[in-house]
């Protein structure tokens, strides 16, 4: 049907041919009067906010333009007269002894007068001047139009810059007048100074130059203390308008509202999304109208305060008072403070006492010293007062906010959508094959755009993954199936044998391992994607509105903040634990470093024989481990198992007897005994490895002291014995502190109530000390035993494993820890071997471990 458009002011702009459909006339009045709005109306209102930031600017200059002009004004004076006064020495004439007052009255001549009379008739000008222009800037603020002609937006920008213009010709010609003028009083002085020279003296002319500088010097600081209240009013309205108004992003969301409002009105019932479009645009006004009465309360209330620092600043503040009472303020808590120290000292009160009473005291005579200040010092009254009020504007501006955000809440949750079954489905389709597609289609326009960054983000790495960017360091999963070796290169001669340069296969190992991860992590994505997707749609085909982007960020700060302070953590286990994990088992299913397990052939070996080539080679590892290897494996399991359990009992025993011998009451000196006790862990454990190493060698203090000939540490049980206790030595430290804290929180009427019942010590400890000790270290106890079943560090550092048993590489000591650095370090390198041993021992330590630690009371919370 035909119809007249109307726009925001409600004049007739143009008509068009719409069809029937309320909706296409709803999305031609967007499209055709929206970008009116923004490009008329808007930049018109926010242009007159602009105009008081100049105005504010123009004063400060001013302001700063008198300042400079009064600093070179004292500076020309001096110079003029020490000029003066040098040639007057030099001639001689400076011995006449007075003149009259009649004479210093000709100082300021007429021309001078004439000078000042113009330089302040000129102020007088710029002032009247920048008032009428402030008139005319509060004029504009008061108008209410909504004319969107473009002819009146060119001819409202015209006349704002030519406002702006004068003011700056208005600034510019003042400047080079004050300027110009000094030169010109200073010239002028100068010239009569010289002609009346005989019959003056120097102190005279001084006198005279001090008495001309401090008259206008006044007149100066009088305009400038004026220009200065003027721009801080300036300033603390226009701060209130940058605050409460906001005015470029709310006259854009106002006059948006209004149009909204004006061309809905008549068509709420048509659609859903027409209803919620206009009760929207209902609470955005609502919002909008009471920020402006708002902004005009307080501007009330903060010219009053304004005027009445005014009158207080008129009315003087007595200085000597207010000194007079801050020092019978500081002298009255002198005294308090004095006294209270000879009553503290009488009665013995302790540093801390001391230290409060203290604050106490001063705290007092602080607040009493404040209250002085405020009461004989309006002025600071008034400051605190204006103070308040920002804060208060600031915290009901927040008020106001959050009501809004809960209106415009209770129009989404009541507001229903429809979703029909066509889109249901194109956005399940396209939410599964492109994560962010099914989001946008539902109107999560930020989260969406989000989401198809992410998956973009996702789709290079896939195309890595599976070989799309092929390198010498790797080729993704793909290059876990070559592991480097390309036959087309392997026929090259560039190693210095007869053989190619192949690629590094370990290479491949690692970025395959990548790979399958971060294929893992992607599998992850897509299918939370997808899920999330299914939701958010199943939730609008039933009616619910998508939430909004700020409401999004809410539920991201408060429910998705530990997912967002969990990534990094997320990402540095991805690394340091996840990829060597995979990378271990991968490495324990081929014959990485294993040159005679399988041949490798000419162009693959490097000059001392060792294969670059890695293969495939399934379990033969395991089997290697449990055919092969097997007698070496029996021994190193047992005692492995033996040093285990006998290092843990031992350093457990130790630390325990060590805290409850401490703990009697009849012990002496108990700090000392807890010093030399912790000894042990204080020193580096490799220090006393080594000393341990030399102490009990074959020609070491030991054997000398008794006179034997024991090799320590090549005597099979003999030395395995001395190991367990070296631990218990150096790992009983760390049971002694936790024991002793177990130890002092244990009730004492515990103990009292048992001592009645006639329970003798052993009893308490079987009873008491003993099941508490017991629960609240298994946790520990399990740690221990997984601590002691990999200890390296004291195998390697006292004996390096013993004398090897038979043909193989494990010695008599050695733990799986230690031989698996002699198969990974040794001349016969057999890295995979290593892996496929790290990953039995695993099993075998982290099952046993997780079991036990899950059944004990420390894990259940004590039950």
């Amino acid at each position: 049907m035909n119809r007249t458009l109307v726009n925001g002011l409600g004049q007739a702009k143009e008509s068009r041919t719409l069809g029937n459909s309320p909706i296409s006339e709803q999305k031609f009045l967007w499209k055709h009067n929206f970008k009116k709005i923004d490009n008329l109306r808007i930049k018109k209102e926010i242009s007159i906010y602009k105009d008081n930031a100049e105005k504010s600017k123009a004063t400060n200059t001013n302001y700063k333009i008198w300042k400079k002009g009064n600093l070179k004004l004292k500076k020309l004076y001096f110079n003029a007269f020490h000029k003066v006064e040098g040639e007057l020495v030099s001639k001689g004439v400076l011995t006449i002894a007075h003149v009259g007052d009649d004479v210093i009255k000709n100082i300021s001549s007429s021309d001078a007068k004439k000078k000042i009379s113009e330089f302040t008739n000129k102020f007088n000008l710029v002032n009247e001047k920048l008032e009428v222009i402030s008139n005319e800037l509060v004029a504009l603020l008061l108008i209410q139009t909504k004319n969107y002609e473009t002819n009146e937006l060119e001819i409202h920008k015209n006349k704002i810059s030519q406002i702006k213009l004068d003011i700056n010709n208005i600034v510019e010609e003042f400047k080079a007048y004050a300027n110009g003028f000094c030169k010109d009083f200073i010239s002028i002085q100068s010239v009569k100074l010289d002609e009346s020279s005989k019959v003056i003296t120097d102190r005279e002319i001084l006198k005279s130059l001090k008495k001309s500088l401090k008259e206008n010097g006044e007149n100066i600081k009088t305009e400038i203390m004026k220009s200065m209240d003027e721009f801080q009013e300036n300033k603390n309205l226009n701060w209130l308008d940058k605050l409460i108004l906001k005015p470029r992003k709310n006259a854009k969301r106002m006059a948006k509202s209004n149009i909204v409002k004006d061309t809905l009105k008549d068509n709420i019932t048509t659609s859903y999304e027409t209803e919620y479009q206009y009760n929207q645009s209902l609470v955005y006004l609502k919002y909008e109208n009471e920020l402006i009465a708002q902004k005009l309360t307080f501007s009330k209330e903060l010219n009053k305060l304004i005027e009445e620092k005014n009158t207080i600043k008129e009315q003087g503040f007595n200085k000597e008072k207010y000194k007079n009472k801050k020092a019978e303020i500081a002298k009255m808590k002198k005294e308090a403070w004095n006294a209270k120290k000879i009553e503290m000292k009488a009665g013995s009160s302790s540093k801390r006492a001391k230290t409060v009473e203290k604050k106490s005291i001063f705290n007092h005579y602080a607040i009493m010293q404040r209250d002085a200040k405020i009461e004989l010092n309006p002025k600071f009254k008034i400051k605190n007062a204006i103070g308040a009020l920002r804060s208060k504007i600031k915290n009901d501006l927040k008020f106001q906010t959050e009501v809004r955000e809960n209106e415009l809440k209770d129009v989404l949750r009541k507001t229903p959508v429809e979703t029909s079954i066509i889109k249901y489905w194109i956005g399940i389709i396209a939410g599964t094959i492109f994560p962010g597609l099914g989001t946008l289609i539902i109107g999560k326009k930020v989260k969406g755009a989000l989401q198809l960054m992410g998956t973009l983000l996702v789709i290079i790495i896939l195309m890595w993954i599976f070989g799309a960017f092929p390198s010498s360091s790797g080729n993704g999963l793909f290059g876990l199936s070559s592991l480097g070796y390309d036959p087309k290169t392997a026929t090259s001669n560039s190693i210095g044998m007869s053989g190619g340069t192949p690629n590094d296969g370990r290479f491949y190992l690692v970025t395959g391992t990548l790979a399958i991860i971060m294929l893992g992590t992607i599998i992850m994505y897509w299918i939370i994607s997808i899920l999330d997707n299914i939701n958010q749609l199943n939730a609008a085909r039933i009616g619910m509105r998508p939430s909004n982007w700020k409401e999004q960020k809410k539920l991201l700060k408060t429910q998705g903040l530990p997912y967002l302070l969990s990534l990094p953590a997320m990402i540095f286990i991805i690394f340091i634990v996840l990829l060597p994990l995979m990378a271990t088992i991968l490495i324990s299913f081929t014959d990485f470093g294993q040159k005679t397990w399988e041949p490798a052939t000419k162009s693959w070996t490097t000059s001392n024989g060792v294969t670059n080539k890695i293969n495939w080679v399934g379990g033969e590892q395991f089997k290697l481990i449990f055919t092969v290897m097997g007698p070496e494996v029996k021994s190193v399991l047992l005692w492995t198992i033996i040093w285990t359990v006998g290092a843990t009992l031992t350093l457990l025993i130790i630390g325990t007897f060590f805290a409850l011998v401490v703990n009697q009451n009849r012990i002496k000196f108990k700090n000392v005994f807890r010093i030399i006790y912790i000894l042990p862990w204080a020193v580096p454990a490799f220090i006393t490895i080594l000393y341990f190493s030399i102490f009990f060698s074959q020609d070491g203090v030991f054997n000398e002291l008794f006179g034997s000939n024991i090799r320590w540490a090549h005597s099979g049980s003999k030395t395995k014995i001395l190991m367990i206790f070296m631990q218990g030595w150096l790992g009983h430290s760390y049971i002694f502190l936790l024991v002793t804290g177990m130890l002092q929180s244990i009730p004492k009427s515990l103990y009292e109530a048992s001592r009645i019942d006639g329970a003798s010590s052993f009893r308490q400890f079987r009873t008491i000390t003993a099941p508490i000790i017991v629960s609240k270290i298994a946790p520990l106890l399990i740690g221990q035993f997984v601590f002691n079943f990999n200890n390296f560090g004291l195998i390697y550092l006292f004996n390096g494993g013993g004398d090897v048993i038979g043909a193989g590489t494990a010695g008599q000591q050695d733990i799986f820890i230690s031989w698996i650095y002699k198969l990974v370090s040794g001349t016969d390198s057999r890295p995979g071997a290593a892996a496929a041993m790290s990953l039995f021992i695993s099993v075998f330590t982290v099952t046993p471990s997780a079991f036990m630690f899950v059944r004990s009371k420390a894990f259940k919370g004590g039950r």
